[in-house]
């Protein structure tokens, strides 16, 4: 067993001891997720902290992220130090756990503090967003387009880059998308996203706090973070799952930003976008059928 824990929260050393323990983790805290990898809240020192259990591995990574590769719970760690410098938020980290036996690896916490910021998830899971929802979700998508952009000139590539992984917070509750919670399946239509050639995107005042670190790149010169060229600011937008006329409406805002035409970055994003899922979903069917899962 070892762990690093971040010498701000010394305090909380008793707590993550506690998470070495076999099967405390499973009886304790409260579910935010439960999936492969599982997340818990729990309350300790006077702090809301969320510990993230990374799933299960087969025999060849329990070895390889012993001795060849970092842990996930390592790499979250460390990436979240790394956007802290770059000043691109995410919850502050707190420490990580792992559980060698053997020579190999077990299993691995990451720990970070709990963040109040909201789930995309109401906004675009299995929508298709009318022009009056769609209107008020605009200044989101502003916001969100100038912290995606200032991510890229400061070198992150978030390889898990979904809505999922992109938590937002309203500056106040007027501002607030009212959309509501339950999935809307209807196919409805939706207004031409007008042309704006001013390069200026407004700031509407939402903030954002990207989750699921362990899976970063950061692209640097001579050692130095450098923007990204434009051929990986695509690629990595092609994996913005949100619905496709909140995607063109960001590549849209993404391009004013950068002085570009709007048609120059939308058509060769949505181009790649379908490739991606397709390319996805083929992937997906071979390990169901591998697996003896039915569709």
């Amino acid at each position: 067993m070892a762990y690093i824990l971040n010498p701000e929260y010394q305090n909380l050393e008793p707590f993550i001891k506690q998470l070495c323990t076999p099967g405390w983790f499973e009886e304790n805290g409260t579910f935010l997720h439960d999936g492969r990898n599982k997340i818990k809240m729990f309350e300790t020192g006077g702090l809301k902290v969320a510990v993230k259990q990374f799933g299960r591995l087969s025999l060849l990574n329990k070895i390889v992220y012993c001795r060849i590769r970092k842990s996930k719970a390592r790499r979250a760690y460390e990436y979240a130090q790394k956007l802290k410098a770059l000043n691109i938020n995410t919850p502050e980290e707190i420490a990580y756990i792992e559980i060698k036996e053997n020579g190999m690896l077990q299993r691995s916490y990451y720990v970070c503090m709990h963040t109040e910021y909201q789930s995309m998830l109401p906004l675009f899971y299995m929508r298709n967003l009318s022009p009056t929802e769609f209107n008020e979700i605009t200044p989101l998508l502003d916001d969100l387009t100038s912290f995606l952009y200032r991510a890229h000139q400061a070198g992150v590539i978030h390889n898990d880059l979904n809505y999922t992984n992109i938590l937002y917070k309203c500056p106040d509750s007027s501002k607030a998308p009212h959309i509501t919670t339950e999935c809307d399946t209807t196919a409805k239509g939706h207004s031409i996203v007008p042309d704006n050639s001013d390069r200026r995107v407004p700031d509407n005042g939402y903030d954002f706090t990207l989750i699921d670190i362990n899976r970063m790149e950061f692209y640097k010169s001579a050692g130095k973070p450098q923007p990204l060229p434009l051929k990986k600011r695509l690629h990595n937008l092609r994996r913005l799952n949100v619905s496709v006329i909140a995607h063109l409406y960001i590549m849209q805002k993404y391009a004013q930003i950068m002085g570009m035409r709007a048609q120059d970055l939308q058509l060769p994003v949505i181009n790649m976008r379908y490739r991606f899922e397709h390319k996805r979903q083929r992937t997906q069917r071979i390990k169901n059928f591998i697996r003896g899962k039915k569709e």
